[in-house]
C-alpha cells in the first residue's frame, strides 16, 4: 500500500499513541483506548487502500481492457505462424 506523507504521518502518530497507551500505567481505560485507537488506524488504512484504486480505477481499467484486446487479437490473427508471445516492444 503506498502512502502519501501526510498519510504516513497518521498512521504513525496513532502507533506512537498505542505504544504510549500501553507503556502507560494501566488502568481500567486503558484498553478500551488502545482498541479505540487500533479501530481508528484500520478504518485509515482501509480509507488509504480503497482510494488508490477510486483514483486508478478508469485508466487501469482502460489501460488493461486495451492490453487484453490486443493480446486477444495477436493470438487470434489467423496469418500469425508465430505461436510464441508477443514482444513488449508488439505490446507497446
Amino acid at each position: 500500500m503506498h502512502f502519501s506523507p501526510s498519510e504516513e504521518e497518521t498512521i504513525w502518530n496513532l502507533a506512537f499513541a498505542i505504544e504510549k497507551e500501553y507503556q502507560n500505567n494501566t488502568d481500567d481505560f486503558s484498553k478500551t483506548i488502545i482498541w479505540s485507537h487500533l479501530s481508528t488506524m484500520f478504518k485509515y488504512a482501509q480509507r488509504y487502500y480503497k482510494r488508490q484504486f477510486i483514483n486508478r480505477e478508469e485508466l487501469s481499467g482502460a489501460t488493461f481492457t486495451k492490453f487484453n484486446n490486443l493480446l486477444s487479437s495477436y493470438f487470434e490473427d489467423k496469418n500469425n505462424n508465430d505461436l510464441r508471445l508477443p514482444t513488449v516492444n508488439y505490446m507497446a
